[in-house]
């Protein structure tokens, strides 16, 4: 299915799943999607607070998960877990990525400004998993992102889900 969204929205789409305070990426299209400002292959780890999967799965796991992940995240000393110290912080970042249905975060980068857009896999009620795209901040609009994007990872998460729960 990534590799028929990729082809859809021509820009990299990944699978990425939690292991500790991290973001593991499990599936890429970076290799394929032209468009690849970067090329993140599958095992790359990104962290939890500051990406759109880590905060989608966040927002959308369970309450016990998210509160070990949360205490686990507020004692590191890492510099990518800074933010887990603010717990006000953190809850408006994930109360904000549920209103909207989707997690974003953006990264800077030499060439362009990089925004991520991740929306959850379930499985059986239970988040596994984060769907995401790349994009450059300066090709793509948020809002043109959000309405040409998203209905199409949907749609691949439905599919995917579906499979996932026939299992």
């Amino acid at each position: 299915h990534l590799a028929s969204l990729c082809t859809a929205i021509v820009w990299p789409v990944a699978i990425s799943t939690p292991a500790g305070p991290c973001m593991v990426i499990r599936e890429t299209t970076d290799y394929e999607s032209p468009l690849a400002l970067e090329h993140f292959g599958a095992g790359i780890r990104m962290p939890i607070l500051t990406s759109a999967t880590g905060r989608t799965y966040l927002a959308y796991c369970t309450e016990p998960q998210r509160e070990e992940l949360l205490k686990l995240l507020a004692c590191s000393s890492r510099p990518e877990d800074r933010l887990g110290h603010n717990r006000n912080e953190v809850q408006q970042i994930l109360n904000e990525t549920r209103n909207q249905g989707f997690g974003m975060a953006k990264r800077a980068r030499r060439v362009s400004e990089e925004t991520s857009l991740a929306i959850p896999v379930r499985v059986k009620e239970q988040v596994m998993a984060t769907l995401s795209v790349r994009y450059a901040a300066t090709a793509v609009p948020l809002s043109t992102a959000v309405e040409q994007f998203l209905p199409k990872m949907r749609l691949a998460v439905a599919k995917i889900e579906s499979e996932l729960n026939l299992v």
